[in-house]
This record gives structure tokens, sequence and C-alpha cells, in this order.
């Protein structure tokens, strides 16, 4: 077995304003066991703590069925006038240190407690793999989870748009589709001015 870090990271705002002083848990996900239990720094930051994985020889092997990472969860108990947030999934690689940024939102007064909180699954297989089915994106479609990307590319005319979809945190259906051009023309001068 392989030893790799995690850093978790609180932030408000995407990322503008640290959440501090918040208590982490990071748990088995098998067991449900807490095998630490960290506080946010004045800068959102938990301490770095090593966890298990498996080794790195067995994530650079094409086709191998051993898992790629060691997979954990982080929960945040609803505390301090924020949600409740569960990541599920987390990954843990050998000899690497894993940054896991949390967007903490406030708790809404008069909800009940499962609607104060986020719950958010990091799916095993989500397009970092191989394209012969073991993580490829067009095999995982039926399964997507929050957070997982999937790239797609689509002709419009003579532009190909490469558009990166979500799937939504709430269903398995695609949402939020982000489309990127890969050929633009830029036009030199004012917004008012003829010149091409």
């Amino acid at each position: 077995m392989g030893m790799g870090n995690l850093k978790i990271a609180l932030y408000l705002a995407d990322e503008a304003i640290p959440v501090k002083n918040l208590t982490v848990l990071v748990r088995d996900p098998v067991t449900g066991k807490i095998l630490h239990e960290l506080i946010a720094d004045e800068n959102g930051i938990t301490p770095l703590i090593a966890l298990t994985a498996p080794d790195r020889e067995s994530s650079i092997v094409p086709y191998s069925n051993m898992p790629r990472s060691g997979r954990y969860d982080v929960e945040i108990p609803a505390q301090s006038g924020y949600k409740h947030v569960i990541i599920h999934g987390v990954e843990i690689f050998d000899g690497e240190t894993s940054i896991l940024p949390v967007q903490m939102h406030p708790a809404v007064a008069g909800d009940t407690p499962e609607e104060n909180t986020d719950e958010i699954f990091i799916p095993e297989k989500h397009g970092v793999d191989d394209a012969e089915g073991r993580g490829h994106p067009s095999s995982n479609r039926g399964n997507m989870r929050s957070g997982a990307a999937i790239p797609v590319s689509e002709d419009i005319g003579d532009t190909t748009l490469e558009k990166i979809a979500f799937a939504s945190p709430t269903t398995d259906i695609l949402a939020n589709d982000i489309a990127i051009p890969t050929h633009i023309t830029v036009h030199l001068g004012s917004p008012n001015s003829n010149r091409v």
C-alpha cells in the first residue's frame, strides 16, 4: 500500500472568502469510521493528512482492474450557520497531495436537515482513465453524478465548439453546457467602427 496526502480548503463566494474554524471529518467510505477530525485554520485550510492509497504502479498500468486511487468520504457537519456538506469518493493517489476545495453555503432557517445538506458524489469512473471503457466519458453517461465532466465536440458551420457538460447535482441528466469556440475572429477598432 502507498500513501497520499489530503488538504481541504473551505470557502465562500467562489473561493473569495475563506471559512475558518469549521470541523472537517474524513471517513472510511465502507465502515463510516472517522479517520481524522480536522479544524480549518484562519485561511480555511485544514492540516495536511496522510491516507493510504494503492501503489503508484497499479495506477499507471493500462487496462488494470486494480483500483487507481484510495477513496474517502469528507464531511463538514452543519455548524456556525453553514450547511452540512458530505463529499463521497474523494480520491487519494500514492505519492501525491490532493487538495479538495469545498464551496460552503449558509444554512437556510426553517429548512429541514435534508434541505440544509449538500451531498456530492464523485464517480469512480470519470473520464481520466483509458478509452477502453474504464472511465471513458461515453461509457459513463448513465451513472454520472454531481461534478462529473464530459467533454463533447459539436460542429456548427465552420466553427467547432468544445463543450464540457456537467452532471446535475440532483439528477442523472446533463446540465449547464459550457461552449468554448476553437476559432474566433477579432475585429480591431471601436465597437461602432465599420472596419473589418
